[in-house]
């Protein structure tokens, strides 16, 4: 055990106490730092502990110190030079505010600001690189333009219905006017649905023919060192996730190489949403032969 030294008061000049150890010291420090409502600073940390075994700051500090290195408390970014502590860490509560905060479909810009608004410490610039991670761990979904919305973001994927009105409405048209001629409504949903089914599936030939087709316009290329996946995207004019498991596969046939970019959070939305994403989150912005 090793003493911690404090005044008792002016009163009572030299009078000392030396009875409070190390360890007791920690646990009141975990117990002050697991009852507050936000992350205290080390001074706001020392507040709370009983009078009379408040030590000095910097005792505090050095406790604060050694329970983050154990892993039982966690630094916050604050105002003050040592910043704050609090038994949560600071990524992991703000990541729970953004999905908190994106429980209905809301713009990316009142998604940052309400979240960076209940995050002490966080900046909206923090925040924004959060929502980017979020999203290529699959915890956010992008809400596509829909009516008078705009682009949103929520933490569940969005509903079909409001995409599919126009459709659905143009459908029984379709089948109001075929009724008149003979055909019943179920065959026409019937055969809408048949064709939808077949469209979905891509045969093992389809994947192929595209496969070929991207290396085949690589060959001609092959002057460029590396080609942007969003030109050739353009080029071959399917669909992101034909191109995206075309474009992977030939890379694991060990035909292609991807190449990483290097920091994605850097770029927008939109533009990250161009790109290639692999495994564990990382996007590919270019592509060359082997």
């Amino acid at each position: 055990r090793i003493s911690i030294l404090f005044q008792v008061g002016a009163r009572w000049p030299g009078f000392c106490v030396y009875s409070h150890s190390t360890q007791d010291l920690n646990q009141s420090i975990l117990k002050a730092i697991q009852k507050a409502k936000k992350p205290l600073s080390v001074t706001q940390t020392r507040d709370e502990l009983p009078t009379q075994i408040r030590p000095s700051v910097e005792a505090v500090y050095q406790a604060l110190d050694e329970l983050q290195n154990h892993g039982e408390i966690h630094h916050w970014p604050s105002r003050s030079r040592a910043g704050a502590f609090w038994n949560c860490s600071a990524e992991g509560f703000a990541c729970e505010k953004i999905l908190e905060c994106a429980i209905k479909p809301v713009s990316r810009t009142s998604l940052k600001a309400e979240a960076s608004r209940k995050t002490p410490g966080f900046t909206q610039a923090k925040i924004d690189s959060l929502i980017t991670k979020l999203r290529s761990e699959g915890k956010i979904f992008i809400h596509p333009p829909v009516g008078r919305f705009r682009q949103r973001y929520a933490a569940s994927p969005p509903d079909p219905t409001p995409y599919l009105d126009g459709i659905v409405r143009n459908l029984e048209d379709k089948a109001i006017q075929l009724a008149r001629c003979g055909v019943e409504r179920d065959e026409v949903i019937k055969t809408f649905a048949s064709k939808i089914g077949s469209s979905g599936a891509k045969s093992p030939n389809e994947e192929q023919s595209l496969a070929k087709t991207l290396l085949k316009i690589l060959n001609l290329v092959s002057h460029r060192p590396v080609v942007s996946v969003v030109e050739l995207k353009k080029l071959i004019g399917k669909q992101k996730t034909d191109f995206d498991t075309a474009i992977l596969e030939l890379s694991n046939s060990g035909l292609v190489k991807l190449h990483v970019i290097d920091d994605p959070q850097n770029l927008g939305e939109d533009a990250l949403y161009d790109c290639v994403k692999g495994d564990a989150g990382i996007f590919y912005g270019g592509v060359s032969l082997r």
